[in-house]
This record gives C-alpha cells, structure tokens and sequence, in this order.
C-alpha cells in the first residue's frame, strides 16, 4: 500500500506489533516511535525512516529492501530491538543522511546521488558507493569525524571517472573518519581521499585513478592486485 507526500506515517502502540503483508511506499517520513515493525520481507520505500527515541520498540527488516530517499536515524538505540536480517538499505535519489546509531546492518548500497553523510559507528556485512556513466555528477561521501565504520565483508567505492571521482571526506575539515576491515582487501577506483583512515588488518586499494587529498592513512595508491592463482602439477 502507498501513502500520498502530505501524510506522515506513525508506528506508535505500546505493546503494539504490525507486520507488512504487502510491499510499503511512502513519499513521506515513516516513524517508529513504540511497538514492533516486522517488514515481512517486503520492499519498503519512504522518504526518511525516523526511530530516534528512548520509547521500547522493535525493528525487524528481514530481507526488505529499504529504499529511503532522504535520511535513515536511529541515532537513539536505547530499548531498540534491531535485526537487520538479509535486508538492503537503499539511497538513490537526491542527498542522504544515515545516522546507524552504531549498529551492525547487513548491505547499504549508495547510488547516483550528489551527498552522502553517515554518523556513528556502525558495522555493515557489505558497504557500496557508486556512481555510473548515466548520473551526470559526482557523490560526496562524508564520514562523521572520528567515526568507525566496519566492514565485515566487503566495502566497495568507486567514481564513474577521472573528472567525477567519488569525494571520501569527513564531516569534520582536518579530523580523520575511519573504515576498518580485518582481514583480506579493498578494491576501489577513481576516489578523491582527504580526512579518511583505512585500517584493521585489510589492505586498501584506492585505485590507480584515485588521488590523495590532505591527512589520509592507510589506502594504498595503486591497483588491487589480481587473486592468487595456484597451479599444481602432478
């Protein structure tokens, strides 16, 4: 079902508990403020998903697709039940703002759009920011300063060229954002890096077409190198 630009829509029910039957769209902002959402593994659209509150309450995504065309904030975790399940969070359209409260989300993809910024320190199984040759731009990516975004599994960014680079930045002119990674790699291409560490373990692999701007650590300058192959003869 679908709501019209001019109706916010409220979850709001102590002890209160809804679970999506059908794919949900709305042109609007979408709030959690007490009760449970279970998404039900539907596609889900809004222009920003609220749940910035200290209320018991209860967010399960499943494997949703959130399409959100604004901002995603669930800054204020306390009595928050999340899982993210298998689900995507989608920004594609216009600027965006994810404030993730410092939770652990499964894929957030990042699309053909003019600005992102991502607060708190979140975790994520999976992290794309892409633009393509059809978007006419470029994306600024902007870390809240001092922040801590782990990749669990992959992390991938890339500009669509030369004069549209992807802009990895901080919030914060001259104070470092973080990506983390553990082990194995990053591969990435046509990135205009300042304000930014990459670290944990990983090897990080901005791209020959990439370029480093003021205080960066940790990315590597040049092409992922190819997977090992092992040849055995017998």
């Amino acid at each position: 079902f679908s709501f019209s630009t001019l109706t916010p829509v409220q979850f709001d029910g102590i002890g209160g508990s809804w679970t999506l039957l059908d794919p949900f769209a709305s042109s609007s902002d979408v709030f959690l403020d007490r009760g449970e959402l279970i998404t039900g593994n539907f596609n889900f659209s809004a222009y920003s998903f609220l749940s910035n509150n200290a209320n018991i309450r209860s967010l399960q995504l499943g494997s949703s697709t959130m399409s959100i065309s604004n901002t995603w904030n669930l800054s204020n975790t306390t009595n928050l039940t999340f899982d993210a399940g298998t689900s995507t969070i989608l920004f594609q359209a216009g600027s965006g703002n994810f404030r993730g409260g410092g939770l652990t989300y499964n894929v957030i993809k990042i699309s053909n759009i003019s600005n992102m910024s991502i607060y708190g320190s979140n975790s994520y199984k999976k992290f794309f920011a892409t633009t393509n040759s059809s978007f006419s731009g470029s994306l600024t990516l902007k870390l809240e300063a001092n922040s801590t975004h782990t990749i669990l599994d992959t992390l991938f960014l890339q500009g669509t060229s030369i004069p549209k680079r992807l802009n990895l930045q901080s919030l914060t002119s001259g104070t470092k954002g973080n990506f983390s990674k553990s082990i194995g790699k990053v591969c990435c291409n046509f990135l205009n890096i300042t304000d930014n560490n990459a670290g944990g373990g990983a090897a990080f692999f901005a791209g020959v077409n990439s370029i480093q701007g003021s205080n960066v650590t940790g990315w590597i300058f040049l092409a992922c190198p190819p997977p090992l192959t092992i040849s055995l003869f017998k």
